[in-house]
């Protein structure tokens, strides 16, 4: 299993990265880059996905979550990840940490990116929004559940009579009705 864009958390959970830096290349040889003229700034994207990150370094760490290779392991719950501060930030679940608390309503998270969730609540904030039909949310996984809404796309199967859900948590209900069955 793999947790999130390691890219996310990475500055504040291992400022001095182990992983030597190195020019990262795209398809035609050249290194992989573009300025955005508004800011002058120089950010970079995956050729395997497109993602845009902010530099080659942050790039080049991008790129391990496409090789599959993980050699870091957690040494509670066995799951492996492609960087070490990863790793660091999964440890914060076994030992109960959540630096990251909610100035309005107290609430305390593991991870950045959580807690920058959870803020939309009390801002508003709907950042995900439908190209079919304009609806907006506050988490991209919500827009894509809906979109799904659109497309027909039923991704979860049931392994007992082969009937399939938009959703993982319909499919969870749905395992109800073969309590029986499985018995």
């Amino acid at each position: 299993e793999t947790f999130g864009d390691p890219c996310d958390d990475f500055a504040e959970s291992e400022p001095n990265c182990p992983v030597a830096e190195t020019p990262v290349q795209g398809e035609n040889g050249s290194p992989v880059s573009e300025t955005d003229s508004d800011s002058n700034t120089t950010t970079v994207k995956c050729d395997i996905c497109g993602k845009t990150l902010r530099d080659d370094f942050t790039l080049e760490k991008h790129l391990k979550i496409h090789s599959g290779v993980k050699l870091q392991a957690c040494q509670i719950c066995r799951i492996s990840f492609t960087h070490m501060s990863t790793l660091k930030v999964h440890m914060r679940a076994h030992m109960g940490e959540r630096p990251f608390s909610c100035r309005t309503c107290g609430k305390r998270f593991s991870t950045k990116s959580n807690f920058l969730v959870h803020l939309r609540i009390h801002t508003g904030e709907k950042a995900y929004t439908c190209r079919t039909c304009g609806k907006s949310f506050t988490q991209i996984g919500n827009l894509n559940v809906h979109v799904r809404t659109h497309t027909g796309e039923k991704p979860y199967p049931c392994w007992v009579c082969g009937k399939f859900f938009s959703r993982g948590s319909s499919l969870r209900v749905h395992m109800r009705t073969h309590a029986s069955e499985m018995s």
